[in-house]
């Protein structure tokens, strides 16, 4: 039996197989399965995958909130973890074609959010995910599944397809978007990539990026891992504008640069001034993510609502301003 504490950094588009640590290996909340394993699990997680969990797994009950269960769920009980220091487990909502292989006992791994659907807690098999910046008052967020919390919401919700599976995107929660930088265009063709809660910066393709860089003024800070601009490259920041479904998504000045309170937790200068976009190939090796030109990670999430949708017929992602979207928080 295992209850989640859904904190973000915990929620992952990115993967679909959920695990939680046993005991053993330092959790603050140990799973301590109920039921015998059916086999063993191993995932893979980032750039060479060097991030990975690995254990038995089990079909167990799984409480996500008191009114929100399910009896039958594959779970992975982990009893090795790199890379997740801190946390103790993944809630992997991706879809489910990324668990093929990941268990020995079975080809298909279904989600959290099949699992629900499956067994009649959900009736439609949505997401809606909502972050608060991390240096707002209140920091975290909410998953609402079968539907969509309009609440959280201050203008219509646009939609765009999900990317087919055949495209390297599209094995994940991929579409397609243009990107400008105040009125000059990174990119005036759609590109293809992807929206992934787990990873924590927004990445752009080389090419682009160093097109920003050029833009911003921003210089690599080699101790951080992270381009820093000084008061005056702030103060005459543009917008970065993504186009996703005939909509244009503003990621404010604001947005693109690292809560300053939360320099020192970076090992970075509390007084610098740090940008949150990072260029694709710092963080995967040259090549191996052919056809996927940009993340959206969870400083782009933490300004838009996001909502996945895999009832059949839609297959879609979708994204609406919220009460953050032009927060000067950081």
């Amino acid at each position: 039996m295992l209850r989640v504490d859904l904190t973000p950094p915990q929620i992952d588009t990115g993967s679909s197989n959920t695990w939680a640590s046993r005991d053993f290996v330092g959790a603050s909340q140990p799973y301590k399965p109920s039921s015998p394993d059916i086999g063993y699990f191993s995932v893979g997680y980032g750039s060479g995958f060097a991030d990975c969990a690995t254990g038995l797994e089990y079909f167990d009950y799984v409480a996500l909130a008191p009114a929100l269960a399910v009896e039958q769920q594959l779970i992975g009980a982990a009893e090795f973890a790199i890379g997740f220091d801190g946390v103790d487990g993944i809630l992997g909502i991706g879809p489910v074609d990324l668990t093929v292989g990941t268990v020995s006992s079975v080809g298909l791994a279904p989600t959290v959010p099949d699992t629900l659907l499956n067994e009649g807690v959900i009736k439609k098999e949505i997401l809606g995910v909502t972050f608060h910046p991390a240096s707002e008052y209140y920091s975290e967020g909410k998953l609402t599944f079968g539907g969509v919390d309009d609440g959280e919401c201050t203008g219509p919700i646009t939609y765009t397809p999900k990317l087919s599976n055949t495209t390297v995107a599209g094995q994940y929660w991929g579409i397609n978007q243009t990107i400008r930088y105040g009125e000059h265009y990174l990119v005036k063709n759609e590109i293809s990539g992807i929206v992934d809660t787990g990873t924590t910066l927004t990445l752009l393709g080389t090419a682009m990026f160093n097109q920003y860089i050029s833009y911003t003024g921003g210089k690599y800070d080699p101790y951080v891992g992270l381009y820093t601009i000084n008061a005056t490259q702030y103060d005459e920041l543009q917008p970065l504008v993504f186009n996703i479904g005939g909509t244009d998504f503003h990621f404010t000045p604001n947005a693109q640069i690292w809560p300053r309170e939360l320099n020192v937790d970076i090992g970075g200068d509390p007084n610098a001034i740090y940008l949150v976009i990072q260029d694709l190939a710092h963080d995967c090796y040259a090549g191996e993510f052919l056809g996927l030109d940009f993340i959206n990670g969870y400083t782009f999430l933490e300004r838009f609502y996001s909502v996945f949708d895999s009832t059949p017929g839609y297959n879609r992602v979708g994204f609406a301003t919220t009460a953050y979207t032009y927060s000067d928080a950081n």
